[in-house]
């Protein structure tokens, strides 16, 4: 997406949040419908490192796109063997995907596919709508820097 955080284009991204970009945490009026638009997350880690847990801050535009009161459902973890955690803001969702094996660690790449609800009489979302921030990446070795995050087209 490159580019760099522009505050007030409808969406959280990296270097952003409520604090010193409110108006990408302001929830814009949608009238769901259908069909569903899903978008594939993935995340890399820097070079000789190990994650076990990823959280993912997902902000989208909240009137191109909506989660229903049951985020949870939507969001589809790729990697076998890992649980997930979802907590939708109606602007941004978190996503903590987690190894369910002590000592086994995330493949960089994807590790959810997430269905959301589209805004009736808007245009399809693309990737360019959302912004993905790393949050949280870590493993019992202890926090990662670097983690970073992609939204695409499945």
């Amino acid at each position: 997406m490159g580019g760099g955080a522009v505050c007030g284009n409808g969406f959280l991204e990296p270097g952003e949040d409520c604090t010193n970009c409110p108006p990408d945490c302001v929830v814009q009026s949608c009238t769901a419908g259908t069909p569903l638009q899903t978008f594939k997350v993935s995340y890399d880690q820097p070079l000789g490192t190990v994650a076990s847990l990823v959280q993912v801050r997902l902000g989208y535009k909240s009137n191109l796109v909506s989660l229903p009161a049951a985020a949870a459902a939507r969001v589809h973890v790729i990697e076998p063997g890992t649980s997930r955690l979802v907590n939708d803001q109606n602007f941004a969702v978190l996503v903590t995907i987690s190894e369910q094996v002590v000592g086994n660690f995330l493949t960089p790449g994807p590790i959810f596919t997430i269905d959301f609800d589209s805004c009736q009489g808007q245009p399809a979302a693309t990737p360019a709508d959302f912004g993905c921030t790393v949050l949280q990446c870590s493993s019992s070795f202890g926090d990662i820097t670097g983690c970073t995050c992609t939204v695409t087209a499945p």
